[in-house]
């Protein structure tokens, strides 16, 4: 069984205001007052910051320079987390950034992992998105780490999450093949 989410993170109402620009931008509550936003086309192309590159420093982020100062810029009122995970089948990997102030303060390195048998390296023993969620303000109480603690194990996919907080199901979530009508 697979998971994968890629999405923004922040105090619940950090997002509220990007659900007025396209009825396809998923923001979603989390538990202990925060909330998310999927980074997905429908959120990109809302925002209408262009096309530009991903540097190759944060190419483990996918998010592009255009991205990467949106965040920079959102930060400045209130703390912004980016997490990033993909699993199926046991393998797979996840990154994770925290920003406030106008600057990314923490970025762990990348984890490509097995289940059960982790493989790259990390400086600290948690994961990237739980060693960001913990900066974030997440508490958790062992054996449940912050991933869970947060609540990102209540759906699998960002179709999921989609389906679940837009007025549109699972197989209308098709943010790569977007046309202008849908932003």
């Amino acid at each position: 069984m697979g998971y994968d989410i890629t999405a923004f993170v922040g105090q619940e109402g950090t997002f509220a205001e990007f659900r007025q620009l396209s009825p396809y931008i998923t923001v979603a509550p989390l538990n202990q007052g925060f909330e998310l936003v999927l980074n997905d086309e429908y959120f990109e192309n809302a925002l209408k910051l262009g096309k530009s590159p991903i540097p190759e420093e944060y190419e483990d982020l996918s998010l592009s320079q255009n991205m990467l100062d949106w965040v920079a810029l959102l930060s400045r009122r209130v703390p912004v987390a980016f997490v990033n995970a993909h699993f199926f089948g046991g393998n797979g990997s996840q990154s994770a950034a925290l920003w406030r102030n106008g600057k990314m303060v923490l970025k762990p390195t990348t984890n490509s992992m097995m289940i059960g048998s982790y493989y790259g390296h990390l400086k600290d023993p948690k994961m990237p998105i739980n060693s960001v969620m913990h900066e974030l303000g997440v508490t958790a109480t062992p054996p449940e780490d912050e991933f869970e603690a947060i609540g990102f194990p209540k759906h699998r996919h960002n179709e999921d999450w989609f389906a679940a907080y837009t007025e549109f199901s699972k197989r209308e979530y098709e943010p790569f093949e977007l046309g202008n009508e849908n932003t």
